[in-house]
């Protein structure tokens, strides 16, 4: 019943989404993590403000996307300090699509977006809140780790 639940819906991976004006799914299988008023749909927790250029936290969040378990980039703009990648679940070869654009800010500082989303299916038991909340948690840390 579950692989019927998961295959309700899909929704096409796009390679050149932009976090910070994504359109939700309406699905409870995305996940956005945005500072206010930065994104154009609400997001479900805050970036922090990181005292680190676009060009450091873009760079932590592509080691630590890099890093993870089949997962690839498929789209990277440094000059608009923005990527979108993919990973692939274990079992079912379900593939979500993450995007993360740094947001360079007046005093040097930095923040970013970034949204997670399955590209087929309802339901992800949570597994892009999971991912984008482990990922940033490890951006954040490499970022103060580098000052």
């Amino acid at each position: 019943m579950l692989a019927c639940v998961a295959l309700v819906g899909c929704v096409a991976g796009d390679p050149d989404i932009d976090p910070s004006g994504v359109a939700r799914t309406g699905r409870p299988n995305d996940w956005l993590i945005c500072p206010p008023a930065a994104c154009r749909s609400d997001a479900d927790a805050s970036a922090p403000t990181l005292a680190a250029g676009a060009q450091a936290v873009l760079d932590a969040w592509r080691r630590t996307i890099m890093a993870a378990p089949r997962t690839r980039i498929i789209q990277d703009d440094e000059a608009k300090h923005w990527l979108v990648a993919e990973q692939t679940s274990l079992v079912f070869r379900f593939v979500d699509t993450i995007a993360v654009k740094a947001l360079p800010q007046a005093d040097g500082h930095s923040t970013y977006a970034a949204y997670s989303r399955s590209n087929i299916g309802y339901w992800d038991l949570g597994v892009n809140r999971r991912r984008l909340t482990d990922w940033a948690a490890q951006v954040d840390a490499a970022v103060a780790g580098d000052l």
